[in-house]
């Protein structure tokens, strides 16, 4: 068997990755967020025990690069990449969400930044090197159609917001988002919900390849 798939997690905060938005020394694989509880969810559904967490980051404490990458989102992006390939990490596999806001421009730059992170990567990898989660609006919007509620993503802030708070997943709780993963019928989401869709494939893909 090769080596586990070493992956690195980038998100916004505690939500998004669980205890990889703190400082080193704490993290915790079995408390690593949305994220990480999709990773287990997806890894579980595969039969695959071939990969760990070796890293993470919140986007705030990512220095920006200059350059190719110099508009705030994209930069952002291929800082994570650059994060991941490090010595102390020696990713396989950048994993991360974020949230548009509902702000096109920031979507856009989003995806210029993901052409700088497979740079990054390098193109001689069996894999994707970069599973990438641009949630529009926000990440409710996606634990949404995980509990299997249509017309979540694209919808404006405020209403994605609104009906998260009444399903119980719109309170900032990292537990109550994991357990949403953990609950929820991969086979039944909404197929409006395309990005989700696509984040999933694609990361089902990365942990096929290493079975």
């Amino acid at each position: 068997m090769s080596r586990p798939l070493r992956i690195f997690l980038a998100g916004e905060g505690t939500n998004d990755i669980g205890s990889y938005a703190g400082d080193q020394g704490y993290w915790d694989p079995q408390q690593a967020g949305f994220v990480g509880a999709v990773i287990r969810k997806v890894a579980a559904m595969l039969g695959t025990t071939n990969w760990e967490i070796v890293g993470g980051s919140p986007w705030k404490k990512l220095h920006r690069l200059r350059g190719k990458a110099s508009r705030s989102e994209a930069s952002a992006v291929g800082a994570a990449a650059f994060r991941a390939r490090d010595k102390q990490h020696d990713a396989d596999l950048l994993v991360f969400v974020r949230d548009t806001d509902g702000d096109k421009t920031r979507a856009a730059e989003i995806r210029e930044g993901i052409a700088v992170a497979v740079e990054v990567f390098g193109s001689t990898r069996p894999h994707e090197p970069v599973v990438a989660g641009i949630v529009d609006p926000v990440i409710e919007a996606w634990a949404l159609a995980l509990c299997g509620e249509r017309g979540c993503e694209g919808a404006s802030k405020g209403s994605v917001q609104t009906r998260a708070l009444k399903a119980g997943v719109g309170d900032k709780s990292t537990l109550a988002l994991e357990k949403v993963v953990e609950s929820a019928d991969l086979d039944a989401i909404p197929g409006d919900a395309t990005d989700l869709h696509a984040w999933l494939a694609a990361l089902r893909a990365v942990l096929a390849s290493r079975i």
